[in-house]
């Protein structure tokens, strides 16, 4: 089989989430190339709000692949640590149905 450059390689890692208060969350994140959008699943989210801090308002919606469009419930702001690299990210809050916890797009 050739490369070509649509191959990827998922995996998963284990990733902290800092809260601008300093709190950090550690969940595993599903790392996928072909994600268009960064994604916490949202009981996720609600489990870890006190540490997490609140979401921002979002008006994005979700196409998925049974043709369903789900809102997001908010958008959450914050560094994420992962193989000893920290950035700031954006990740859309959203009911995955227990899909992943976090995922990396």
């Amino acid at each position: 089989m050739e490369k070509n450059d649509h191959d990827y390689t998922a995996f998963q890692q284990w990733m902290k989430l800092h809260s601008k208060t300093g709190e950090i969350t550690r969940e595993i994140a599903a790392a996928d190339g072909v994600a268009m959008v960064n994604c916490i699943d949202w009981n996720m989210w609600n489990h870890h709000r006190h540490r997490m801090g609140p979401l921002q308002p979002s008006e994005m919606r979700f196409n998925m692949a049974n043709n369903a469009v789900v809102p997001s419930r908010g958008r959450w702001r914050g560094t994420v640590e992962m193989g000893g690299c920290k950035v700031i990210q954006e990740f859309e809050a959203f009911d995955t149905k227990g899909a992943f916890h976090v995922l990396l797009g």
